[in-house]
């Protein structure tokens, strides 16, 4: 067996030569462990099967976590009210490159036969200017004085 070195340096291929994931600050023992690289571990060391690569991914992305934890954030499959599949972090982002880039909204869907179409919001009206008088308040909220 090839010994292990768990230096970080750039690596050859069929490696990337480096991860992207953290701006390049990661290495791949920052998640995989040494001796088995198909396994992963927390920051503490705790071992992680792939299958719970969410723990690790939320060590430092807490915020998503929880909104992926309560469905505010990734994917489910089937319905809302069935049985909860929720996909893992590595069913949409690439765990070595995370970052989905940003892509065009799609075009909203033509309108129906026989439907108008429904018009764009009015244009909000520019800020009051700071010298325009206050308006009074309706007399059941203004305040009497003794």
């Amino acid at each position: 067996s090839l010994k292990q070195n768990p230096t970080p340096r750039k690596l050859e291929v069929p490696h990337p030569a480096s991860i992207p994931h953290a701006n390049g600050r990661f290495w791949c023992l920052t998640c995989h462990t040494e001796k088995d690289i198909d396994h992963l571990h927390t920051l503490a060391g705790e071992p992680v099967d792939f299958n719970d690569s969410y723990l690790v991914c939320g060590q430092c992305h807490p915020a998503r976590q929880k909104d992926w934890y309560f469905g505010a954030h990734g994917k489910r499959a089937d319905n809302w009210q069935g049985p909860r599949q929720i996909y893992n972090c590595t069913h949409c982002h690439n765990p070595h490159d995370p970052l989905i880039p940003p892509h065009e909204p799609q075009k909203p869907p033509p309108v129906r036969a026989g439907l108008k179409p429904m018009f764009a919001a009015p244009p909000r009206a520019a800020p009051a200017a700071a010298a325009a008088p206050a308006e009074a308040a309706p007399a059941s909220v203004q305040e009497t004085k003794p």
